[in-house]
């Protein structure tokens, strides 16, 4: 049976809200997407259909030396310390005596490296103290945020509305023009 031109008038019509009612809903899920900060749709996509080419293109080109300039600071502990240890002591002295000098200096290095021990310890649970309570903030903030977004919907209803309208609508026409 063929359509009269008033039905595929309808059709076309109806075909055309379908296309921009769904057209509004995907506009609104990119733009709750891009307000949470993750990444959309329309960029997966991207990433996916780039990812041959990006590799093709890795292989191709010659591989460059790249300099990175790094700032702020860091603390950071190893297991790990290397100490040279120099003695003087006169070639002539009895080994008793060397090893005195020896003991003397060895509990030198001992305390001095106690001191350096306590002191990083210190410094650690220090800065770990207040890297918690940082980390203990923002845990805070980000609930609370995500809170606010919840409580406010995250984006025009109303878009959202108009989109599901214009499909419902474009669908009942779509059916309406095959009676016409």
């Amino acid at each position: 049976m063929a359509l009269s031109t008033t039905a595929r008038i309808v059709a076309s019509i109806g075909g055309g809200f379908q296309i921009v009612g769904v057209a509004f809903v995907f506009w609104e899920i990119w733009g709750i997407q891009r307000l949470l900060n993750k990444r959309t749709w329309t960029r997966s996509i991207v990433v996916v259909l780039t990812a041959p080419f990006r590799r093709l293109w890795l292989r191709v080109r010659r591989p460059e030396a790249r300099t990175v300039a790094l700032e702020g600071s860091s603390l950071s502990f190893s297991g790990n310390l290397r100490a040279r240890l120099t003695i003087n002591e006169a070639e002539d002295a009895p080994i008793e005596r060397r090893i005195e000098i020896h003991r003397r200096r060895l509990d030198a290095i001992d305390k001095q490296l106690e001191e350096i021990r306590v002191e990083a310890m210190k410094l650690r649970t220090d800065l770990g103290d207040r890297l918690d309570a940082a980390a203990g903030d923002a845990r805070e903030q980000i609930a609370r945020l995500r809170e606010v977004v919840d409580q406010l919907g995250v984006g025009s209803i109303r878009l959202r509305a108009l989109g599901g309208a214009l499909v419902l609508v474009g669908s009942a026409l779509w059916v309406w023009s095959e009676w016409l």
